[in-house]
């Protein structure tokens, strides 16, 4: 039986897509938690006795019930606080959101990530350098390709026709604002020059009354 109030705690790190994902559900459906923070790598036991592939997030509630992986958190989140929905209400609408969101969980993560991690975790956060052949190769040879197919596929073709946020993303910027020099003079998770990054800035992942970490 779904409980009345939901809250809980969110481990994970703020740096993760995945842990983002849950932070924009939680914010969209009004649900309280804090988040602790746990970096991959350095991972304790007590975590890893709640996440079996040993990843983050997993969410956790007052009476000890937890649940890793962003994808099945969404969707207890969705059974659990129905409104606002995060999926269609349509079987066949829904099934296509599920698959398109394990595109992004893993095609468009994979692609993506080399990026964020030379830009942001190399460059800003241990200060060591960038692979700026490797930031381009993806950003210009196979992220487009995976953003082409999104576009063709399942972004509507009249942006003012697209549908009330969710868990689909904003349009993609082009290729040049991927790699254009300062992409991540804007801290956080916003300034990385990915794909949504202005919209992360500009709508926070987080409830109004708790700071973003």
């Amino acid at each position: 039986m779904a409980p009345e109030r939901v809250r809980g705690i969110l481990h994970g790190a703020s740096l993760s897509p995945f842990v983002r994902k849950v932070r924009g559900a939680l914010a969209l459906k009004g649900v309280e938690y804090e988040l602790v923070h746990v970096m991959p790598g350095a991972m304790e036991p007590a975590f890893l006795a709640k996440s079996p592939l040993s990843k983050i997030p997993v969410w956790e509630e007052p009476d000890g019930f937890t649940l890793p992986d962003s994808s099945v958190i969404c969707d207890y989140l969705e059974q659990v606080v129905p409104d606002p929905p995060l999926y269609p209400a349509d079987p066949r609408e829904r099934a296509q959101a599920l698959f398109w969101e394990e595109y992004a969980d893993t095609r468009l993560v994979d692609t993506a990530t080399p990026i964020f991690f030379q830009r942001v975790v190399r460059g800003r956060i241990f200060g060591q350098p960038v692979d700026e052949s490797l930031v381009r190769r993806h950003a210009e040879d196979l992220l487009p390709p995976v953003l082409d197919q999104l576009e063709a596929l399942f972004a509507p073709a009249d942006v003012a026709a697209a549908p009330a946020v969710g868990l689909a993303g904003p349009p993609r910027p082009a290729t040049s604002q991927l790699i254009r020099p300062g992409a991540c003079d804007v801290p956080g998770s916003g300034g990385c020059g990915l794909p949504g990054g202005g919209a992360i800035r500009e709508n926070p992942p987080a409830r109004p009354d708790r700071p973003a970490p």
